[in-house]
């Protein structure tokens, strides 16, 4: 068992909440659809989807377990005191200081069971690059798809170091002036006062407007405006699916569940998956019970490996874009 390659992709237990909450927002729809219609018949309106609430409940227990529940998580960067070499304004990191810091710092985490049995989970993520410009470009890779404010700050100073060299000959433009500024009539005391006087005078003019429409045409009004807040917002979750993906050749990790014991052992016996020339590395970990980081091994398309089944222990693991068609999971 060893490291392989990361991938993004969306994780399916969001897809499948997703899907349960659009299920019962069609029916509402549907309901409003049929009261505007009894209401411009003069009868009654339909009285909704009866197992709404049941199904929205479901989906909030279900988005709760997969995105909701905490995890203990750590990022190692060159960048951070007591972690790697400096050398002046610059500091390294090589992959397997990256895995002997997580070793030493993986006890302070504080998570166990009750049953020294019971499977813990460990997901890490390695970004190992030879230089701080690829390392910047790798971490901005990472950060367009799944931002992370430690990697954020990492790649700002990866990029700032890659031209620090050249950046010291460069002589700044002075600006012109008196400078321009922005100016707002609600940035003071009156005009603030103005806004809420005519925001006032609008509502009452709106809300008059609304007084004289039907009962139905108001119905069918609402219900037209959640049609196209559910549209919109399974636009949004396409979009957020599509932005979920992609690859980096610097980018690799593992997903390892095991009893507590048995994965203390197994991080301290690890092989760094890049060598030392590497020595721009940042390493991520998420650690906590197989429920807590299962949004993490699923969205980095990583394989949930155990140490308590012979056939993972000589898995060679996934490939990019594909799977091992012999893997029980």
């Amino acid at each position: 068992m060893s490291f392989g390659p990361v991938s993004f992709s969306p994780s399916p237990a969001i897809a499948s909440t997703a899907e349960g909450v659009s299920v019962a927002l069609d029916g509402l729809q549907q309901s409003f659809a049929e009261g505007a219609a009894a209401l411009s018949e003069l009868g009654l309106p339909a009285s909704g989807v009866p197992d709404l609430l049941e199904q929205a409940q479901k989906a909030r227990e279900a988005a709760s377990e997969a995105v909701a529940a905490p995890v203990k998580f750590m990022a190692i960067t060159p960048f951070q005191y007591g972690v790697g070499v400096r050398k002046g304004e610059h500091a390294f990191l090589s992959p397997e200081q990256a895995l002997n810091t997580l070793a030493e710092r993986i006890s302070d985490a504080g998570v166990s069971s009750d049953d020294e049995t019971d499977e813990l989970a460990l997901v890490v993520l390695i970004i190992a690059t030879p230089t701080h410009a690829l390392m910047g470009q790798a971490l901005e890779a990472f950060n367009r798809v799944y931002p992370i404010a430690q990697l954020e700050q990492a790649c700002r100073r990866a990029k700032a170091l890659a031209t620090l060299e050249t950046d010291k000959f460069i002589i700044p433009v002075s600006p012109g002036f008196p400078p321009w500024a922005e100016a707002s009539p609600q940035k003071d005391a009156k005009g603030q006062a103005v806004a809420k006087a005519l925001g006032g005078m609008i509502a009452a003019g709106e809300g008059a407007a609304m007084s004289a429409t039907a009962p139905g045409a108001m119905l069918a009004s609402f219900a037209q405006k959640q049609a196209t807040k559910l549209a919109q917002k399974a636009a949004d979750l396409a979009a957020l699916g599509e932005s979920m993906s992609g690859g980096f050749d610097a980018w690799t990790g593992f997903s390892i569940h095991a009893p507590g014991p048995a994965l203390f052992r197994y991080l301290s016996r690890l092989q760094a998956p890049f060598d030392a020339s590497c020595k721009c590395t940042s390493l991520l970990c998420w650690f906590g019970k197989p429920g807590e980081v299962a949004y993490y091994r699923e969205s980095f398309g990583m394989c949930r490996r155990t140490l308590t089944r012979p056939e993972c222990l000589v898995c060679p693991g996934p490939g990019i874009g594909k799977e091992n068609p012999a893997c029980p999971f």
